[in-house]
């Protein structure tokens, strides 16, 4: 009997100790770090402007908890804070939120952030200088 309670025992033990849970949110954090670039934007609504993506060059740069948006055919930046949570992003300016998205998906090679019906997607690259 007490060998059958040692055993539970130890198993609850083992299993609470070594069990951390898995926090999207850090990867999420980590796997956003770098360059992407937005190859296209999918409309909920019929836009009559059309926007070639191969020339309207536009990079969300991460690092850190810092995020600068990079418009080069305009050559302006903004510069931001964003915080993940539950995968959603938002971006903050002066302590003001000033976009939210949810994240569709985060791969080492895409990112797909969504708000309402409309999505942009982006695909990690450098930036060519």
């Amino acid at each position: 009997m007490k060998y059958c309670i040692a055993i539970v025992f130890s198993f609850i033990l083992f299993s609470v100790i070594s069990c951390t849970p898995y926090n999207s949110d850090d990867a999420n954090r980590t796997l956003i770090q770098g360059s992407w670039k937005l190859v296209n934007v999918e409309h909920s609504v019929y836009d009559s402007v059309y926007v070639d993506y191969a020339k309207e060059e536009t990079f969300l740069i991460f690092k850190g908890d810092s995020c600068r948006e990079y418009m080069v055919d305009l050559a302006d930046t903004l510069d931001l804070t964003f915080i993940i949570r539950d995968y959603h992003l938002a971006f903050v300016r002066n302590d003001t939120i000033i976009g939210r998205f949810s994240i569709d998906s985060l791969t080492n090679k895409t990112l797909i952030l969504s708000f309402e019906k409309d999505k942009r997607i982006y695909k990690k690259e450098a930036i060519e200088k």
